[in-house]
């Protein structure tokens, strides 16, 4: 039996781009929704973490994932737990998991909206 949790996506997984196509093509998604308390920043990719701004938040896909896949693949595509940190949200979105990585040296995207931040 596997075991399936949920995934907060908000860069180069979110549906329509190439990583999306290689780690979830196999996975449901959930739905759409927006990580509070979150900022997003950017260089070439995008980096979220926790802000100093309750209001700040971040956009992304929700998806229903084996928790297999995140251990053997996805975890090392985001480099887990050495560049982005796997964590869990517990108070939000019904509880999900996202990667988070404190790159305060890049542009902010106020937004919170990866598509079009360049």
């Amino acid at each position: 039996m596997e075991n399936f949790v949920k995934l907060f996506v908000y860069g180069t997984l979110k549906e329509g781009y190439g990583n999306n196509r290689y780690y979830l093509y196999d996975c449901e998604k959930l739905g759409e929704g927006w990580l509070k308390g979150f900022e997003m920043r950017a260089s070439g990719i995008p980096f979220v973490y926790y802000s100093n701004d309750p209001e700040s938040k971040v956009y992304g896909d929700i998806y229903r994932v084996p928790w297999d896949k995140i251990v053997n693949s996805i975890d090392f595509l985001e480099g887990h737990p050495s560049f982005y940190t796997r964590t869990w949200i517990e108070d939000q979105l019904e509880g999900v998991w996202v990667y988070l990585c404190d790159y305060s040296r890049t542009p902010i995207v106020e937004s919170g909206i990866y598509e079009g931040w360049q």
